[in-house]
């Protein structure tokens, strides 16, 4: 009976997460698009083959053309690992092999650890924070010039739209900017949240009541510990009067129009549209402007000391 990657890799490797496998599953197609597979016979790519792992048993030529693809590091690691899954497919007979991958596995990843240059298209689009929080006022002032919280309950699907928008480049440009974590917060009273069950807490909430707002994250995918973010006061005056005006008691935060919930793929487009850029790019803008100081005072130390930057962090540097 023909059995898929996906169940294959389960099978193989029970603990790790879907989405991971999903990613070993894409670069599995890629590699049999382009040609890896062409002396196997593929009637279906989405069936495990045996025979495909061992096209990659030449570790030399395979490593080189990986590292010459005009691919970042992360892709090349990817398709390095995505191999060697593939290898332990077949139980232990390639142990050697994979072996001889994961030492370019590794340099790949010290490489990536210690490039602090932006990639060619992380340089293409940079923008400031201060730059995207003017986009943010400026989406301010549309809404009131709109006059939208002087109208009528329940807004016409333009008025909602320009106003989710609006809050969604706050959470992104007046917080501290997470992924795409925030379109799936679920609003609570305190007390409503204290009664909770454990497994109801395996959610994202905002916390409000009349005193008091906050983002309790209770399902982060990076990260298992939950998170108490706390909002501030410009921030929370925004939320409240947003939340007041909708009445969203018991709803989530953010909706795709009026009642149903935005997909992942729809609030990456809605944050792009809005701000220009990607959740993963204002992070990173993010995380470059909070850290400038101590980067510089980090590099140079590295520098005088004639080490890299990931052996002064990893290895000298202790809290």
């Amino acid at each position: 009976m023909n059995i898929t990657w996906f169940d294959k890799i389960r099978e193989n490797r029970p603990n790790i997460k879907d989405i991971t496998i999903n990613n070993y599953v894409n670069v599995i197609y890629t590699l049999i698009d382009i040609g890896r597979g062409f002396n196997v016979s593929f009637k279906n790519k989405q069936f495990y083959n045996p025979k495909f792992s061992v096209l990659f048993i030449n570790t030399a030529g395979i490593i080189n053309d990986i590292k010459g693809l005009t691919i970042a590091n992360s892709t090349k690691k990817l398709y390095i690992q995505t191999i060697m899954v593939l290898l332990g497919l077949e139980g232990l007979q390639y142990k050697t092999t994979i072996d001889i991958y994961n030492i370019t596995l590794k340099e790949l990843h010290l490489n990536i650890m210690n490039n602090t240059s932006k990639s060619e298209k992380d340089t293409k689009n940079w923008t400031t924070m201060n730059k995207l929080i003017n986009i943010t006022i400026n989406k301010e002032k549309e809404v009131y010039n709109t006059q939208i919280y002087s109208k009528s309950i329940p807004l016409r699907e333009h008025d909602y739209n320009l106003l989710r928008n609006y809050i969604i480049c706050c959470l992104h440009t007046y917080h501290p900017p997470r992924r795409n974590i925030f379109r799936t917060v679920r609003l609570i009273t305190e007390k409503e949240f204290i009664k909770l069950n454990d497994e109801d807490l395996d959610i994202n909430y905002l916390i409000y009541d009349i005193d008091t707002i906050y983002f309790y994250l209770g399902n982060q995918k990076s990260n298992n510990n939950t998170q108490i973010h706390y909002i501030s006061d410009k921030l929370k005056n925004i939320l409240v009067k947003y939340i007041t005006f909708l009445n969203l008691k018991n709803f989530d935060l953010l909706l795709h129009s009026r009642y149903n919930e935005i997909t992942t793929s729809n609030y990456s487009k809605l944050l792009k549209q809005n701000l220009g850029v990607s959740s993963s790019l204002i992070r990173k803008i993010y995380s470059t402007e909070s850290t400038s100081d101590a980067w510089d005072t980090i590099n140079n130390t590295a520098v005088s000391l004639g080490h890299s930057i990931h052996t002064q962090k990893h290895y000298y540097v202790k809290k």
